[in-house]
């Protein structure tokens, strides 16, 4: 007996909808970043991506438990976080923003939060977590290495100076001030 060409499509259709959910799993946990779901108030999340765990250390269960989020906040960031996303849901405007969260190691990593808000039947959100902790770390040396640009150009005898990439002057070391 041959199948009937209804349930091949139907087969068929199955065939496809398992592939194209393959993929887009792929695609997700491909991304090198949390990808989350949850909630429209945040308590809980009803989807993480799998670089959760390589990026903050927990397992994926974990992010599951109700208030997980808010709690692995980093203290002196989470009043803020909290508020902000709040505002994103009351406003329904999708956007992002920066905190600070506790791996399980202990590390504080710095992260960029872009939030959006889905409606329908139901209000929920959902977003990408960016670990920007390497970025952060740079800027914050900046000013430093700035000072030091300038040590280094006084104790040089010539007249020099330094523009930025828009052709902008910058700074100058005391030979050229002279």
């Amino acid at each position: 007996m041959f199948p009937s060409p209804d349930h091949q499509a139907n087969g068929n259709a199955a065939e496809a909808q398992t592939e194209a959910e393959q993929r887009f799993a792929d695609l997700v946990n491909s991304v090198d970043a949390v990808v989350w779901e949850s909630d429209p108030d945040g308590v809980r999340f009803t989807f993480v991506s799998a670089k959760a765990e390589p990026i903050l250390g927990y397992k994926i269960e974990d992010w599951y438990a109700e208030g997980f989020w808010a709690a692995h906040i980093h203290p002196h960031d989470r009043e803020r976080a909290l508020h902000q996303r709040a505002a994103h849901v009351a406003t329904g405007k999708s956007n992002s923003f920066e905190y600070r969260m506790l791996a399980a190691d202990g590390r504080v990593v710095c992260l960029k939060d872009s939030i959006s808000v889905r409606a329908g039947l139901q209000v929920s959100l959902c977003g990408i977590m960016l670990d920007i902790t390497d970025q952060k770390r740079a800027y914050s040396a900046l000013p430093e290495q700035a000072f030091f640009l300038q040590q280094l150009g006084d104790i040089i005898p010539s007249p020099i100076f330094w523009k930025d990439t828009q052709g902008r002057y910058q700074g100058c070391n005391t030979a050229f001030e002279a």
